[in-house]
């Protein structure tokens, strides 16, 4: 999940370079990571920005920024009173941000399923969802062939996206 909180212009800019570049997502990885975007919004710099929740948190609980909408596909947990992109806007997308413990390709099952277990066990203990709620973040947990399906949609999602801006 995304919050909507750069101008559109500096993201238009980004997605120009992007469309350019020979090395989209370390280029990409890179522009947000050191753009300090949410400085620049409280400075008065830009007018809103985009940010995962987890990284405004604090600026919201502050009263400095204010979340404007969601760019996941509900508006459920941590965001629920937050509208969804889809209901505050025209457009049909959605935006995530997630992490994943992966592995090379091609390890044997016995090592995958001992994996899988060691991660519905963390899983279980509730640490990771108390620490990841309290920074702002939701945990849902995907393993194994459910987890490479969703990779595997995100991969190509994101490639047609950048193959409509290379035109």
């Amino acid at each position: 999940m995304v919050v909507l909180l750069v101008s559109l212009a500096r993201r238009a800019y980004h997605f120009q370079q992007l469309a350019s570049s020979s090395t989209y997502f370390h280029e990409c990885r890179t522009y947000y990571l050191k753009s300090g975007a949410l400085m620049e919004l409280v400075s008065g710099g830009i007018d809103f920005t985009t940010s995962s929740p987890g990284e405004a948190k604090s600026m919201v609980d502050a009263g400095m920024v204010k979340n404007l909408a969601t760019m996941a596909k509900t508006n459920t947990g941590l965001y629920k009173d937050i509208p969804v992109f889809q209901q505050a806007t025209q457009y049909k997308y959605t935006f995530s941000t997630w992490n994943a413990l992966v592995a090379p390709t091609g390890i044997s099952p016995d090592i995958q399923n001992k994996l899988i277990k060691a991660m519905k066990a963390v899983f279980a203990e509730c640490k990771l969802q108390q620490f990841a709620t309290k920074q702002g973040f939701e945990v849902y947990p995907l393993y194994g062939d459910k987890l490479a399906a969703f990779m595997k949609n995100e991969d190509e999602k994101y490639g047609k996206l950048i193959n409509k801006l290379k035109k």
